[in-house]
């Protein structure tokens, strides 16, 4: 049930491409890895993947006392500053 999701992240049309064929989204098993090649993306991803999830009862992983223990992270590649944080439920994730 989770391949829908997959299909409603490649139509928002965030996310990587290569010659036109989505690499926004990976998944094994229940973790999920989302890829963009920019904040504003990512963070609508993170939106509709959210939104998705809720209607099938799922909820992400977000620690709320400790963020940083989250198994839910962000991981920035290429900058030499921090950029500006990706939230989920109003947390910041690490």
């Amino acid at each position: 049930y989770i391949d829908d999701l997959f299909s409603v992240l490649a139509r928002s049309r965030f996310g990587c491409y290569i010659d036109n064929v989505f690499y926004g989204i990976y998944g094994y098993a229940d973790d999920l890895v989302l890829l963009s090649p920019n904040r504003f993306g990512l963070q609508c991803m993170l939106k509709l993947a959210k939104s998705f999830l809720e209607k099938l009862g799922l909820k992400i992983s977000v620690n709320h006392v400790v963020p940083k223990k989250s198994k839910t992270q962000c991981v920035a590649f290429r900058i030499k500053r921090d950029p500006h944080p990706i939230s989920l439920n109003g947390i910041n994730l690490p």
